[in-house]
């Protein structure tokens, strides 16, 4: 079974790489968003059927393996509530996918968020156990909607 795309959005590239990394095999991060500015202008673009590659994503830290649309939108600790729904408002029209929010309030036992390799292994594994409850990009997965993880 091939990987299931996904976008993250990570406020801090080095973490959002290690979390990417750690993502794989099962998810594919084709695309990282680094701030609400960039997740306002990219992610209706992603999102839509069929999907648009954004303007200059050849920079883009993700996988760039657009041939699949987003199964889910992940969105890292570093965006706040509001950040959250700035972006998620940007793409109404495109509602079909669940959307992942950080649990800021369920940080214990995670590592200290400066030892990146740590941090992204512990975030990665919190993802992956959410997205297959919700058999996220499977024959019975949630569509839309919103997660903590």
């Amino acid at each position: 079974m091939s990987a299931i795309p996904i976008v993250l959005c990570g406020r801090n590239p080095l973490l959002a790489q290690a979390v990417r990394q750690n993502l794989m095999p099962e998810y594919d991060v084709i695309h990282i968003i680094s701030s609400p500015t960039v997740g306002t202008s990219d992610l209706p673009l992603l999102l839509a059927s069929p999907s648009t590659v954004p303007p200059n994503s050849q920079s883009n830290l993700g996988s760039q393996n657009y041939a699949k649309r987003p199964a889910a939108v992940v969105v890292g600790g570093g965006f706040d509530d509001q950040m959250f729904k700035q972006m998620k408002d940007a793409c109404k029209e495109t509602m079909d996918v669940p959307w992942g929010k950080a649990d800021v309030s369920m940080s214990g036992g995670m590592p200290n968020y400066n030892n990146v390799d740590a941090f992204g292994k512990a975030v990665a594994r919190r993802v992956k156990t959410r997205l297959l409850e919700l058999d996220t990009g499977g024959k019975n997965g949630v569509e839309g909607g919103e997660f903590r993880y």
